[in-house]
C-alpha cells in the first residue's frame, strides 16, 4: 500500500492555491492578534482551530489517495482433444474393443479431466473436422465414432481460436493419427505455440491379415455436372474387386433410395478393376445428388465404399425454340448443329436469304412452317427465341411487343451480336431492349478488334458456366466486340476481355418470370481453328453454346414462379475447409434485384446440424457487377449438404430455392486405418510436447510442467472524498465561529 495525490489543477496550480490559503489564514492571523493576547485557553484553541481547518482544506485540494497491490492465483488452461472420426471405429487385430472405447477407457482409468483440474482448468472436445466441447459425464456414451474425415490441423486451429487471448499451457491430443482432410497439422501446432502431447491409438494391420482382406469398391464415377431433363447422359462407373473370385457386381444408381438405372460389371482376379456405362436421364429439374452403389459381401469389412455420390444439375424443358438470322454465318452454322442435337427440342430457323426469300428448317417440319409466320399466337407457343444479326425491321412492332411480354410470362430470349443486330437499325428503344440485360448505345457499336476472354468469377458460380474447368485464355483470339452503354442493374456478366478493360462478352438476367441474354462477338467460330491446330484439345465453341442454350432452356411457368428466388453455390463438389459462398438473387416482378429482403440460407449438413446463415445484399463482381444476396460457411464434415435459400419482404414470402452439394469423399475414413504414429510423434516433439502409448498416458500429468499464473492489479481508493471529512471541516469551522463569539472576537 502507498499515497498517491490526484492534482485536481495539476500540481502547480494546486500547490499555489495552497499557499493562498496559507496566506490568507496569515492575514487572518494578523488582524485578530492583538484581541488575543494575553494567550488563554480559548485563543489557543481559536489558533489550533483554524489550523486543523487550513490542514484540511490543503488535503481536500491535493485529493489524496491509497493504492493497494492485489494479487490472485490463476490456473491455466488445457485442451484435450479426443478423436471421434471413423478411423476410431476400427478394432484392432488382437483387441476386443473399438479404438474410441479405448480411448474413453484409458480416460477413466487414469482420471485424466480430474488430475488435471488439480493444476489447471482442463476443457475436454470431440473432433474428427472440427472441435465439439464434451462434457466429461458423456464420456459413458460416447460409443461410436462416426466422423467422415479426420483434420488435425482444423481441431489444433480451431482450438487457438477457441482459447485466443487466454493462457493456454498445453493441448493433449487422443488419436490414432489418421489424418487424411483439411490443413496441415504440423503448421497449425506450430501456429498454436503450446506443446502438444499426444496419445496414439490403434494397431497396424499385420501383413497375412492385409493379404486376406476383401473388398467390392467404387473406385471413380465420372460424369456430366449439367444435364437437360428427358436428355440421356452417360455415367462411367469404375468399380474394382479384391480377395474375391471372379463374380459379376451388380451396380445401381438410385436417387432418394429409389433406383432409376442398372448394369453389372464382371471382375475377376485378372481383371480386379473394370469400367461400365450407366445411362441418365431424368425426369424432373433441379439440383440433386444421386448415388451409385453395390452390393456389399458379408464378408467385407468396409462397406463405406461400395457408394459414391454423384452432384448433377438437372435444368428443366424446352419444347420450341426460334433462331432467326438475316443471312448464313459462321456462328448460325455451328449454333444450330449444338440445337438439333437436343432431342427433347423443336427447333426451327428462319434465315432470310433474300429480301422476298427466306429458308425454313426444324426438326419438326410441319410445325416449323407455322412458328416461321411469327404471328403473335406463334410466338406465345415459343420457349425460347434466339435472335441473331437481324435489324429491328426484321420484326413488325407487335411482334417485338410479343416477344417482350414472352420473356416477362416465363420465356427466354438470346440476342447475338452482328452489324444489324447492333447498329443504327438496331433495337434500342424498342420493347425488346426493356428486357435486355444491358443498356443499348443509340450509334453503331460494333467494332473489329482482337482479344481473348475468361469467366468472371459470377460466370464460375453462374448455372450456365458452373462446374467448368476449361482455361478459355489459351483459346484463339475473337475478333469482333459490340460496345454497349452499360450493364442493367441486377444483370451478370459471365464472360468477359483479358485485355485490362474487362468489357462484358456474355451477360444475362431474369426478367420477370424469364431470361434475357447477349453475346456480344459474333466470332465464337475461331475456338474451332484452335481445335484445329491443336491450341486446345477441347471443342470450347460447342461446349459455350451448349452450356449457353441450356441455361436459356425457361422452366415450366408454375415452377418458375418459384425462381423469383434463385440459389447458385460456386460450386457443385467441394474440399472440407474449403469455403462454400452462396449467391441468391431475389428480383420482383420487372426483374429488378429486391434491395429489403430478409434473405436466411439454411444448411442442413450430413451429421444432423442445421446451420443459417443470413445473406447479406452485396456487389457482386468488379465494376459493372450486379446485386445478389451473399452468405458463406465452412463445411465440418463430409458427405451430402441440402441447402435451401428463402426471402421474405415485408413479411410477404417472395419465394425460396434450394441446392444439393458434396463435400469431400465419405468413404475416406475407411481406405486407410492403420495409425500414423510418426505423424503424432513429430507434433510432439515439434512443439515441445511428448509422445505416450495408451497404457502410458497416466504419466501425462506428471510431466506436465503447469504453474498458475500470478494475476496482479492495482486498485486505488480515495480517502478525500468521504462525508466525515466535509462533517470534519464543518465542525471545526463552527467551533472556531463559536468561541470567537463567546470572546466577542471579529
Amino acid at each position: 500500500m502507498h499515497w498517491t495525490f490526484d492534482y485536481p489543477w495539476g500540481a502547480t496550480a494546486t500547490w499555489l492555491a495552497v499557499v493562498g490559503a496559507v496566506m490568507v489564514l496569515a492575514a487572518s492571523f494578523a488582524l485578530v492578534w492583538r484581541e488575543l493576547l494575553p494567550l488563554s485557553p480559548g485563543s489557543v484553541a481559536v489558533v489550533a482551530l483554524r489550523l486543523a481547518a487550513l490542514a484540511l482544506i490543503v488535503y481536500l485540494l491535493i485529493q489524496p489517495s491509497v493504492i493497494f497491490k492485489r494479487t490472485r492465483e490463476v490456473k491455466p488452461h488445457v485442451a484435450v482433444l479426443l478423436d471421434t472420426s471413423g478411423s476410431m471405429d476400427v478394432v484392432d487385430s488382437g483387441h476386443s474393443r473399438k479404438r474410441l472405447a479405448e480411448a474413453v477407457e484409458m480416460l477413466r482409468r487414469t482420471r485424466l479431466p480430474e488430475r488435471l483440474a488439480e493444476k489447471s482448468q482442463p476443457h475436454l472436445f470431440e473432433f474428427s473436422t472440427g472441435i465439439s466441447r464434451l462434457k466429461p459425464d458423456k464420456l459413458p456414451e460416447l460409443k461410436d465414432a462416426t466422423g467422415t474425415g479426420t483434420s488435425l490441423g482444423i481441431a489444433l486451429s480451431q482450438v487457438a481460436e477457441e482459447f485466443k487471448g487466454e493462457d493456454l499451457a498445453a493441448v493433449i491430443l487422443l488419436s490414432d493419427g489418421r489424418d487424411n482432410t483439411g490443413t496441415d497439422p504440423l503448421k497449425a501446432a506450430r501456429e498454436l505455440e503450446v506443446p502438444v502431447y499426444t496419445v496414439g491409438f490403434g494397431r497396424p494391420k499385420p501383413k497375412e491379415e492385409k493379404a486376406k482382406e476383401r473388398d467390392l469398391m467404387i473406385v471413380e464415377v465420372s460424369h456430366d455436372r449439367r444435364v437437360v431433363v428427358g436428355h440421356a447422359t452417360d455415367l462411367t462407373v469404375t468399380v474394382a474387386s479384391k480377395g474375391y473370385e471372379a463374380r459379376t457386381v451388380p451396380v445401381r444408381l438410385e436417387l432418394d433410395g429409389e433406383v432409376v438405372a442398372t448394369s453389372a460389371v464382371a471382375l475377376s482376379p485378372d481383371r480386379p478393376e473394370r469400367q461400365v456405362v450407366m445411362k441418365l436421364k431424368p425426369t424432373s429439374p433441379g439440383q440433386y445428388v444421386y448415388t451409385v452403389r453395390i452390393p456389399p459381401d458379408p464378408t467385407e469389412r468396409d462397406k463405406s465404399n461400395n457408394e459414391r455420390p454423384v452432384p448433377v444439375f438437372v435444368t428443366d424443358p424446352v419444347w420450341r425454340i426460334l433462331y432467326v438470322e438475316a443471312r448464313p454465318r459462321w456462328e448460325f452454322k455451328f449454333l444450330s448443329r449444338v440445337l438439333v442435337a437436343y432431342k427433347n427440342i423443336e427447333y426451327t430457323s428462319v434465315v432470310r436469304t433474300a429480301p422476298e426469300k427466306v429458308v425454313i428448317q426444324g426438326t419438326n417440319p410441319a410445325d416449323a412452317a407455322r412458328i416461321a409466320t411469327m404471328t403473335p399466337d406463334q410466338l406465345r407457343r415459343l420457349k425460347a427465341l434466339i435472335i441473331g444479326d437481324v435489324p429491328r425491321t426484321f420484326f413488325t412492332n407487335e411482334q417485338l411487343a410479343t416477344i417482350a411480354a414472352l420473356v416477362e410470362q416465363g420465356g427466354s430470349v438470346l440476342l447475338l451480336a452482328g452489324k444489324s443486330s447492333f447498329g443504327l437499325q438496331g433495337f434500342g428503344g424498342t420493347p425488346l431492349e426493356r428486357v435486355l440485360p444491358i443498356h443499348l448505345r443509340k450509334i453503331a457499336s460494333y467494332m473489329e478488334r482482337r482479344f481473348r476472354v475468361r469467366l468472371t468469377n459470377e460466370g464460375k458460380a453462374h448455372p450456365a458456366f458452373q462446374g467448368l474447368e476449361h482455361d478459355w485464355s489459351r483459346a484463339p483470339e475473337l475478333i469482333s466486340l459490340v460496345g454497349i452503354a452499360g450493364v442493367k442493374p441486377g444483370a451478370t456478366v459471365l464472360m468477359e476481355t483479358t485485355d485490362g478493360e474487362s468489357l462484358p462478352v456474355v451477360v444475362v438476367h431474369r426478367y420477370g418470370h424469364g431470361k434475357a441474354g447477349v453475346v456480344l462477338t459474333d466470332c465464337t467460330w475461331r475456338w474451332r481453328l484452335g481445335l484445329a491446330d491443336g491450341t486446345i484439345d477441347v471443342d470450347l465453341q460447342t461446349i459455350f453454346w451448349r452450356r449457353l442454350v441450356t441455361w436459356l432452356m425457361p422452366e415450366e411457368k408454375a415452377e418458375k414462379e418459384k425462381r423469383a428466388v434463385q440459389l447458385v453455390a460456386d460450386k457443385l463438389r467441394y474440399e472440407l475447409n474449403e469455403q462454400v459462398t452462396l449467391t441468391v438473387t431475389a428480383t420482383d416482378a420487372e426483374g429488378k434485384t429486391v434491395e429489403n429482403a430478409k434473405v436466411l440460407c439454411r444448411i442442413y449438413a450430413p451429421d444432423g446440424k442445421v446451420i443459417e446463415r443470413q445473406a447479406a445484399l452485396t456487389k457482386v463482381g468488379a465494376g459493372q457487377g450486379a446485386d445478389a444476396y451473399v452468405a458463406t460457411f465452412m463445411p465440418h464434415t463430409n458427405g451430402k449438404y441440402r441447402v435451401v435459400a428463402t426471402a421474405r419482404q415485408d413479411g410477404v414470402d417472395l419465394g425460396r430455392d434450394q441446392l444439393a452439394l458434396v463435400v469431400g469423399d465419405t468413404s475416406i475414413e475407411k481406405k486407410l486405418t492403420d495409425p500414423d504414429r510418426d505423424l503424432l510423434k513429430r507434433l510432439a516433439t515439434r512443439t515441445g510436447g511428448r509422445y505416450y502409448d495408451s497404457m502410458e498416458a497416466e504419466r501425462i500429468t506428471d510431466d506436465l510442467t503447469l504453474q498458475p499464473k500470478k494475476h496482479t492489479w492495482r486498485q486505488t481508493q480515495e480517502v478525500w472524498d468521504r462525508w466525515w471529512v466535509f462533517l470534519m471541516l464543518l465542525g471545526l469551522v463552527a467551533a472556531e465561529w463559536t468561541i470567537r463569539r463567546m470572546r466577542q472576537l471579529e
